[in-house]
């Protein structure tokens, strides 16, 4: 059963399926992990396992496998992270690992879903998100789903030997409203 979906793809809770099958891997694979945070320190079956129960548990955190509908396979998460009610702002946040289904549109896809439902469901006024200036593919999914730059924060990132500039992106809900007609 999905949380959200539409015809190609559906988002549910990450579960320990998931930690079964691939998705640890794709936290200890470097050109998954080439333009986020992780891959930092290994990733095992156990700490996976412990994450998936704590964010399962979180209130402040949603994280939602990305599943499509016709082969049922796990591709992708996508994130609500740092949600504050008070602010009615959060971060939005991706990882898709599955190769076989990248520059699909899934990422977008997920984007659109999440992204209504933080709005309507859960009354949010701003998504943001940061992403590595190099990670091109991340800034266009941004600007499909409306998404706008609105700095740099320079050397904030130390990764692959050297520190990168991270661009920052976010999205009102008028924007969305606007954009979506």
């Amino acid at each position: 059963m999905f949380f959200l979906e539409n015809d190609k793809i559906g988002l549910r809770s990450l579960s320990m399926f998931d930690v079964e099958n691939s998705y640890y891997e794709w936290l200890n694979d470097t050109e998954i992990c080439r333009y986020n945070s992780h891959h930092v320190i290994p990733m095992t079956r156990e700490k996976a396992e412990k994450y998936v129960e704590s964010i399962n548990q979180s209130s402040s955190d949603i994280v939602l496998a990305v599943i499509t509908k016709n082969e049922k396979e796990h591709i992708g998460n996508i994130s609500l992270q740092k949600i504050d009610m008070f602010s009615r702002q959060a971060e939005i946040a991706f990882l898709f690992g599955n190769k076989e289904y990248s520059n699909k549109g899934y990422a977008t896809m997920a984007a659109f879903l999440l992204i209504d439902h933080a709005f309507t469901a859960m009354g949010l006024n701003r998504l943001y998100f940061g992403t590595m200036v190099e990670n091109v593919r991340m800034q266009r999914v941004g600007e499909k789903c409306f998404f706008k730059k609105v700095g740099c924060r320079r050397q904030a990132i130390y990764k692959n030997g050297a520190y990168h500039d991270i661009f920052d992106y976010d999205l009102l809900v008028e924007d969305w409203i606007k954009c979506r007609g």
